[in-house]
């Protein structure tokens, strides 16, 4: 009778272990349902991330070419940095936006091709500088301008001024190398 009742718990055992099956297959379906899902949510950032990459990458590689087409002035310098220019002695031309700078750096460059250096009042650094008369300190923050102006300048100290093309023009061609 024992064995009976134990052949007879055992066949009750088989089908309870045959009911959780299906609960683990369900949870198998679940897994890889979580599997694939994961799967395709990682390859969507990974090819939107490749995507925005090389989009990044074509954007510096023309900023890059367009950068190094364009014309860089190894002369050409900030406002606020007027008196700090190595030499004992050097010019500075501010230039204003209705002005053309290659009148003066053709002079410039006869009279000193190393010691001359420009400043673009175009540039949204310079124009604070901008003023409706000269002024000229011993403090670059004081001083303004409202024409184009020429600094003569000894070790860091405006020795001269020029304004004006017709005045700017006839100190470089007064100042310009004799040739024998």
């Amino acid at each position: 009778m024992i064995e009976v009742k134990k052949a007879k718990l055992k066949q009750k055992q088989i089908p309870q272990e045959m009911k959780q099956q299906p609960e683990q297959l369900m949870s198998g379906k679940q897994a890889a349902i979580m599997i694939v899902v994961m799967l395709v949510t990682f390859l969507v950032f990974y090819g939107l991330t490749s995507f925005l990459v090389s989009k990044n990458k074509q954007s510096v590689n023309s900023n890059t070419s367009s950068n190094t087409n364009s014309n860089v002035n190894a002369h050409e310098i900030a406002f606020s940095n007027l008196l700090n220019q190595s030499g004992d002695k050097y010019y500075v031309i501010a230039v204003v936006p209705s002005d053309a700078t290659t009148i003066y750096t053709n002079y410039l460059e006869q009279i000193d091709s190393r010691n001359y250096y420009e400043i673009n009042m175009k540039d949204k650094i310079n124009q604070s500088y901008m003023g409706e008369k000269l002024v000229v300190s011993e403090k670059v923050k004081d001083i303004r301008i409202s024409d184009t102006t020429l600094f003569v300048l000894e070790k860091g100290k405006i020795k001269e001024h020029y304004e004006g093309k017709e005045n700017i023009l006839k100190y470089l061609q007064e100042n310009l190398p004799k040739s024998e």
